[in-house]
């Protein structure tokens, strides 16, 4: 008898096998490993190319259910953060809008604190220009 037929745990260990791209590249974003949405990526088909459940890839987030990603979209792979890096306390909102959602996703950080920081805005607001959206507690 070989040592897999002995110890059924390693025989089914030997049987796993892993698949993964070789050239998808991994970035950090506020720290938080993520990836950029390619043709035809579905929250889905990453989760199950970083070993993920989807739930979880639409947790990290902040969505509440899978919608169809746009070419180039920041997909974390981790659950986003509190607050933004150091140095970066606010956010001025330009010419060209950004919903709170993509300004998260921008940065980094969950909605909830976003929202958190940023009182008497709901989740669908869209900041306009000039609008300045904490991305930290504000110093008050």
């Amino acid at each position: 008898m070989d040592e897999a037929q002995k110890n059924p745990v390693r025989r089914s260990q030997a049987a796993e096998t892993y698949s993964f791209r070789m050239d998808r590249k991994v970035y950090k974003k506020n720290g938080i490993l993520c990836v950029y949405a390619e043709h035809e990526d579905s929250f889905e088909s990453i989760a199950l190319e970083f070993n993920l459940f989807q739930k979880e890839i639409l947790r990290f987030n902040d969505v509440a259910s899978a919608r169809p990603l746009k070419i180039g979209e920041v997909v974390y792979l981790k659950a986003k953060k509190r607050q933004a890096p150091y140095g970066l306390p606010m956010y001025v909102a330009d010419d060209k809008p950004l919903s709170l959602w993509e300004i998260s996703q921008r940065f980094g950080i969950k909605m909830k604190f976003l929202l958190k920081w940023n009182p008497g805005m709901p989740a669908d607001y869209m900041p306009v220009e000039g609008d300045v959206i904490y991305l930290k507690k504000p110093v008050r």
